[in-house]
Formats: structure tokens, sequence, C-alpha cells
């Protein structure tokens, strides 16, 4: 299953956080693949919207703790609200239910 989802709707890009299993919560995984969506958006002259979003009713938990956790040896680096405050588009973090549980 693809941690994030895209889909091109016109001039916006519709980025999906696609872990509803964790509450959308970031690994690193999931913080690579916003990085590449992220990307894709400043790449693209006719996309001029980005839409973040989460699966299952949840936008995201924030990072998971489990997997920072497993790393806590380690840096916890890719963060994805770095990638997100970096972009010359307009984003929209789209929140339809629950933001934290």
């Amino acid at each position: 299953m693809d941690r994030i989802l895209t889909e091109r709707r016109g001039h916006i890009l519709v980025v999906t956080i696609n872990r509803p299993e964790a509450k959308n919560a970031f690994d690193s995984l999931s913080a690579k693949a916003m990085h590449a969506a992220m990307d894709l958006l400043d790449a693209e002259d006719e996309l001029f919207v980005g839409i973040i979003t989460g699966a299952g009713g949840v936008f995201s938990a924030g990072a998971d703790l489990k997997a920072v956790s497993l790393r806590s040896h380690r840096r916890f680096k890719s963060c994805p609200r770095n990638q997100v405050d970096k972009k010359s588009q307009q984003i929209v973090k789209r929140v339809d239910k629950t933001a934290f549980r």
C-alpha cells in the first residue's frame, strides 16, 4: 500500500496521507513519500495548489512514535513539515474530521 497518494485535479495536487491503521502517523517511509509529493508539486508549473488530507477520517497523528523509538539511536531526520514549509505554491491542509485523537 502506498503511504502517500497523489491525485491531480486540474491545477491542484491532492496529497493523501494513507496510513489510517496508524492514524496517518509519519514514519521515515511516509516522510520520504511526502517529500516526493512536495517535489512533484514544486516541479510542475501547471500545479498551483497542494491539498494535504488524511485517509480514514484522521488527518495525522504526527510522528509515528513506535518508528521513532525503534530508531532511538538515530535522529528521525525526515520531517515532512520542513519540506511543506519550503514550497512556493499554496498548501492547504484539509482536515475532514479528527486531526488528533
